[in-house]
């Protein structure tokens, strides 16, 4: 038996870091765990949380980050070797899949790409020989998984997630992937994976599963959670009984007022919409695949239904100049969303923008704001091909200033009410 950490850095788009644990890293100790091993999950609220945890001796620390946690990820990495760990230190995560070779450049043992869940145990119990990279590849089956074992996050009892504006934020809440993988080709995003669904009895089982442990609230944190109506059918009949709340991310291109319908009469409770820009071109650019008008269409079938909405932009993409940071003020105040997320960009390593060049407009992570500032308001130092990073960052003020005059900023989930 092994001693193993499984540990995510802090999340900087989070005010509150008692919101959604990384289930990637719960899914991996739940299957180290099952082959007899003892594992410790912690997702970092800080980087002071890292003092004593040397001092357990463990035999292997594996780190979980994305892009904008990477600079954290280094920094626990040099935490355990300056204190004397002598755990492998491993790598995995959406960075280290499109940079693999810059994990072992900066110190880490092994960097794993992929969908690491049938490769954990076999680098625990026979680990290469370092500094290795270890290509994992996709999970095929995603129902021959065993069920996240959400114990194994330490201080659990206090992961209450704030569900949507006005939820009681004492609801005992698990996040949960109803799918991997993504169907779409956004420019934007990182290194594409195939969409794989699991079958809705598998998810029945642990929705069930969860109900009986005193869970009375879901966030389904997948991008792509439905398709089809036939998938959000399945799974109202799922949780309707149950009476659980839930929230969850659709494309605005996706939903009806059929579907709304089912969802406000199932449980849920809010739906977050990826609106990434108000102009039409730049929709067509970045290669999402929806339409100005469908996507206030969206919001206007939420608010008919009693479900609150929340529309996530991304300013500063290729295209964006003035008159499309005004198209997003005109945008939010014309259709009203509940809350709204207006993010910097930042070209994400193995996206399309960033294998066409945008990767030489960042010389250093380790310069950008973007990974330490969760409100937003980021100094991102990127430039696009029209605006400076001062312009940009300037009229990114300005987008935040209008429309808190008529909606919701929402800078990451508000601090969680303690029990008692």
């Amino acid at each position: 038996m092994k001693n193993i950490l499984l540990v995510c850095p802090p999340n900087p788009f989070l005010e509150n870091q008692c919101s959604v644990p990384r289930l990637g890293l719960l899914y991996l100790g739940t299957m180290l765990n099952q082959h007899g091993h003892n594992v410790v999950v912690r997702h970092l609220r800080n980087l002071n949380e890292l003092e004593g945890l040397v001092e357990e001796s463990f035999d292997l620390v594996g780190i979980s980050a994305t892009t904008r946690e990477y600079m954290d990820a280094i920094q626990i990495l040099n935490y355990f070797k300056r204190e004397g760990s002598r755990a492998t230190m491993v790598l995995g995560g959406p960075h280290a899949t499109a940079l693999p070779t810059e994990g072992l450049r900066n110190g880490f043992d092994v960097v794993v790409t992929g969908e690491a869940d049938e490769e954990i145990v076999k680098l625990v119990n026979h680990p290469p020989e370092l500094p290795a990279i270890i290509h994992a590849g996709l999970v095929q089956d995603v129902d021959s998984l065993p069920f996240p074992e959400r114990s194994l996050m330490c201080n659990n009892e206090s992961w209450r997630p704030f569900l949507c504006l006005g939820q009681n934020p004492n609801l005992r809440t698990a996040s949960i992937l109803l799918s991997r993988g993504c169907l779409h080709r956004c420019t934007f995003c990182g290194p594409h994976f195939r969409y794989r669904r699991r079958s809705d009895d598998n998810i029945a089982t642990e929705v069930r599963m969860l109900h009986k442990q005193g869970y009375h609230g879901i966030i389904i944190v997948d991008d792509l959670p439905f398709i089809s109506e036939q998938q959000v059918r399945s799974f109202c009949e799922i949780i309707r009984p149950l009476g659980m709340s839930f929230r969850c991310n659709f494309r605005p291109d996706l939903l009806t007022r059929k579907i709304a319908m089912l969802l406000a009469e199932s449980g849920c409770c809010r739906i977050q919409f990826g609106i990434e820009s108000a102009n039409q071109m730049i929709l067509d650019t970045i290669k999402k695949g929806t339409y100005f008008d469908k996507n206030g269409r969206a919001i206007e079938i939420c608010r008919a239904q009693g479900l609150l909405s929340k529309a996530m932009f991304i300013w500063g993409l290729p295209g964006d100049g003035p008159e499309t940071a005004l198209q997003i003020v005109d945008w939010v105040t014309r259709f009203q969303p509940d809350s709204i997320q207006v993010s910097r960009f930042v070209p994400l390593p193995g996206s399309p923008v960033w294998l066409g060049g945008y990767h030489r407009r960042v010389a250093d992570y380790s310069s950008l704001s973007f990974f330490r500032n969760p409100n937003f308001k980021t100094k991102i130092g990127v430039a696009n091909d029209r605006l400076s990073p001062e312009d940009l960052d300037t009229l990114h003020e300005e987008i935040l200033s209008e429309c808190s005059r008529v909606t919701h900023i929402d800078k990451g989930l508000p601090p969680i009410a303690k029990d008692g």
